[in-house]
């Protein structure tokens, strides 16, 4: 938890830093037509956009998910809308 306080206190770009030299790639996958990259970073999962789907671009936007308690509820919620 200390981790993710941390995290977020810190600027766009010290996080997108963060994200890309801590962060561990889970897997990929399509919303709305887009790549989602999900993302653990040290100990909390992020979901990740990049600049035209490209994981080695610049970093659009992101959202904390949480532990691994609050991201396996959110994958849960998101396999089932997606029936």
């Amino acid at each position: 938890m200390f981790d993710q306080i941390l995290f977020n206190i810190y600027s766009f770009k010290k996080k997108a830093n963060c994200i890309a030299e801590s962060g561990e790639l889970l897997g990929v996958r399509d919303r709305n037509g887009r790549k989602i990259y999900l993302i653990m970073v040290k100990s909390f999962f992020v979901e990740a956009l990049y600049l035209n789907d490209n994981p080695n671009s610049e970093l659009e936007s992101f959202s904390v998910i949480g532990k691994i308690g609050v991201f396996k509820s959110y994958m849960e919620k998101s396999l089932r809308a997606s029936i």
